[in-house]
């Protein structure tokens, strides 16, 4: 991967006294907040690690720009089509803030060359930047200025990673892209790096979009028979999660079941070409049995973020209109990179991904 430093803008966290605040009005208020002086220019271009600590999880990643060319040619690999509109929403904020506030989320195989240099460079410089949020998150940022650190992790991002997969930003990237291809080629363009954050797959967490359908003629006993015929249905005592891969939990009635999809429907699946849960629920639920067309429009379809405590989603599907919930077993990292590399796109609310970088803790002025 072509990797590039840049000269970031950091917030000047002595003039903020509420970071929660802050942070999470960035993306509505950046321009104002950048004429108030609240984000400072780092004095050179640099790298920038960066680490996310919370109570199950730590991830250790490098913040930099990546050469847009590298997406172009098919080196950053795309999980989600891209809507125009979105994009168009997408450039118009870039070009009315002339800065991108968010890195994009790329996740890469582990190379233990490359975590070993990030572990080495936190042990012996000290961090520039420390925010402990309000759920208890620390994010941390230590700067690479040196020319030799720089030329050292350039060459191991060149030599080790020749292809990596997008988590979070293909709109991002896609906008680049146009503004990129609509340049002057006689001028210069702040559109040929994108800000991106890259971590390896063994650290980073996948969490999935739960699917509450609203029911308004289907019978529930009539649906429940219909999905004993797709897998093995046993009643659960008590709420509980899925616990593995091609498994899930249904909410139906107030009532929880586990179920584990029939064999049968499993039996394409190898090593190089997984079967998701996500898709099986989409073609032979979503679709066969309750007809849903379109999951992107169609107002019977509710998405419950994963939660780690089941009392609280077991309330959430409570308050929801007459319905049935498929509770998800997350994707897993290794299948996830796996079909991003065979080109394949996921349906849309498959998953979402941790670290969840914050708008506004670095920023890419362009």
């Amino acid at each position: 991967m072509n990797i590039l430093p840049f000269r970031g803008l950091l917030p000047n966290l002595s003039l903020i006294p509420d970071q929660h605040h802050f942070f999470e009005s960035v993306k509505e208020h950046y321009n104002a907040f950048q004429q108030e002086q609240f984000f400072l220019p780092t004095a050179a271009p640099a790298f920038y690690v960066f680490r996310m600590q919370r109570a199950r999880q730590t991830a250790t990643g490098l913040i930099c720009t990546t050469h847009i060319a590298d997406y172009i040619r098919g080196k950053v690999l795309k999980h989600e089509k891209t809507i125009r509109s979105k994009e168009q929403i997408q450039i118009n904020l870039l070009q009315e803030r002339k800065a991108a506030v968010k890195p994009a989320l790329l996740v890469h195989r582990h190379e233990p060359a490359i975590r070993s240099w990030l572990r080495e460079f936190t042990r012996q410089y000290a961090p520039i930047q420390r925010v402990v949020f309000d759920d208890g998150e620390i994010h941390t940022l230590w700067q690479v200025r040196q020319v030799e650190d720089q030329a050292t992790i350039q060459n191991l991002f060149r030599e080790k990673l020749q292809q990596v997969a997008i988590a979070d930003g293909h709109h991002r990237f896609a906008s680049f892209a146009r503004l990129y291809r609509e340049r002057d080629p006689e001028q210069p363009t702040p559109f040929a790096a994108v800000m991106t954050a890259y971590f390896p797959e063994d650290e980073l967490e996948i969490g999935a979009f739960h699917r509450f359908v609203e029911l308004s003629d289907t019978p529930e006993r009539q649906l429940l028979a219909q999905l004993a015929r797709l897998g093995k249905m046993e009643v659960l005592e008590d709420p509980g999660l899925p616990q593995r891969k091609h498994q899930m939990s249904i909410v139906c009635e107030s009532t929880w079941y586990s179920f584990t999809w029939n064999p049968v429907y499993l039996a394409t699946e190898t090593l190089l070409r997984p079967i998701l849960d996500v898709d099986l629920l989409q073609q032979h639920i979503l679709v066969g049995l309750l007809q849903v067309s379109n999951i992107r429009t169609d107002s019977r379809i509710h998405y419950i973020e994963g939660v780690e405590n089941v009392q609280k989603l077991d309330r959430q599907i409570r308050s929801l209109p007459r319905g049935i919930c498929f509770i998800l077993y997350p994707i897993l990292p290794d299948d996830f990179l796996q079909v991003s590399n065979l080109g394949l796109m996921l349906v849309p609310k498959a998953t979402f991904f941790q670290p969840r970088l914050k708008n506004g803790l670095i920023v890419q002025p362009l």
